[in-house]
């Protein structure tokens, strides 16, 4: 971990991202059961976890989706950050009806790549899943929204992410460093 990085624990970036009011209170609870359930001594690799809510084909399904949310390139993406692992571990502790979302739109998307493509999602080719992905996100937007953010929240949280974002946490900045997206860089507070 970067000396940026150093001392910082999940806890404590979970702690200040409720502070500013950009997860909520369960949200984090949940993320800190997350971690305590990962460090307890169950299987914690992509090749041993057990899933706790997921079926097979589901956690695998999950799995991939997130890898294309976040892929690795030149930097580790969701995969590495065992991104799913956390889908999983939400969903287990989730409502009924964030369940069933999950549960339906995972469904929704198999049955769909089983009549285009007489194949499950995680066994097409990648054009294939990506154009998958973008059917999912016009046709089942509610989940779309829900995986996508499951997906970010999951991997900026862990320590792949946090040191993505080359989180200083504990620096002080004399002014906000900004976003360069220039899709933001004109913003202006509504007044």
């Amino acid at each position: 971990m970067s000396g940026e990085l150093r001392g910082l624990s999940r806890r404590e970036v979970i702690r200040r991202l409720v502070g500013a009011g950009l997860v909520t209170a369960t949200t984090a609870e949940l993320a800190e059961a997350f971690a305590g359930a990962r460090s307890s001594g169950g299987p914690t690799s992509a090749s041993g976890y057990r899933p706790r809510f997921f079926t097979e084909p589901e956690f695998e399904t999950v799995a991939r989706l997130a890898s294309l949310i976040i892929p690795s390139d030149e930097t580790p993406g969701a995969r590495e950050a065992e991104v799913e692992e956390w889908i999983d571990f939400l969903q287990s502790a989730s409502d009924e009806a964030r369940q069933r979302l999950y549960r339906e739109g995972l469904a929704r998307l198999a049955a769909r790549c089983q009549e285009r493509h007489a194949s499950g999602f995680s066994k097409l080719p990648e054009a294939a899943q990506v154009d998958a992905v973008l059917v999912l996100e016009k046709t089942d937007a509610a989940f779309f929204q829900a995986l996508k953010d499951d997906v970010v929240f999951g991997f900026y949280t862990s320590e792949i992410g946090l040191a993505e974002l080359h989180w200083g946490g504990q620096s002080f900045h004399s002014e906000c460093p900004g976003c360069n997206h220039p899709a933001h860089l004109n913003w202006q507070p509504e007044g």
